[in-house]
C-alpha cells in the first residue's frame, strides 16, 4: 500500500502514511502522562512527520497544543481525582487536512471510576472510536 523508504528509521510511519491511515477516524486515548505523550506524538506526526520536541514533552496544562483545545478540566491539584479532556480536529490552516481527524485524550489518574465511565459515555456519543 505504501512505498518503503530506505532510511535509518524505516520501521516507523511517515506523515503521509499516518494521515492516510487515520483520515476520517476517531481516536480516543485514555490514560496518564505516558498516554499524554502518545497523544502529543501522534498530533506531531500528523502535522509535520516528527515527534514532539523536548520542550513540548515537558509542558503540561497548556491551553493549546498544536491547535488542540481543552474540552473539560477539573481544578489542577496533585490528588487522584484530576481529569482533563483534550481534542484535536486536524491540521489548523491546512484545507486538505483541517477537520479530517478527531483525536481526543482523557487524562485520568484513576484506572476506572464512575466519573471516567461518564466521560467515556459523553465523548463517545457523537463518535464511537475503533477499539483495538
Amino acid at each position: 500500500m505504501f512505498e518503503r523508504r530506505n532510511t535509518l528509521e524505516s520501521e516507523i510511519f511517515f506523515c503521509e502514511q499516518a494521515r492516510e491511515l487515520l483520515k476520517d477516524k476517531y481516536i480516543l486515548i485514555i490514560g496518564d502522562s505516558v498516554q499524554r505523550c502518545v497523544y502529543k506524538d501522534l498530533i506531531a506526526l500528523l502535522e509535520d512527520g516528527c515527534l514532539m520536541t523536548e520542550s513540548e514533552k515537558r509542558s503540561k496544562m497548556e491551553h493549546c497544543y498544536r491547535g488542540d483545545r481543552v474540552v473539560a478540566c477539573t481544578q489542577a491539584h496533585n490528588g487522584t481525582n484530576f481529569c482533563q479532556v483534550r481534542e484535536w480536529r486536524g491540521i489548523p490552516g491546512d484545507p486538505n487536512w483541517e477537520g479530517t481527524f478527531l483525536i481526543r485524550f482523557i487524562f485520568t489518574t484513576r484506572v476506572y471510576s464512575e466519573a471516567l465511565k461518564k466521560m467515556i459515555a459523553t465523548y463517545c456519543e457523537d463518535h464511537f472510536p475503533r477499539c483495538y
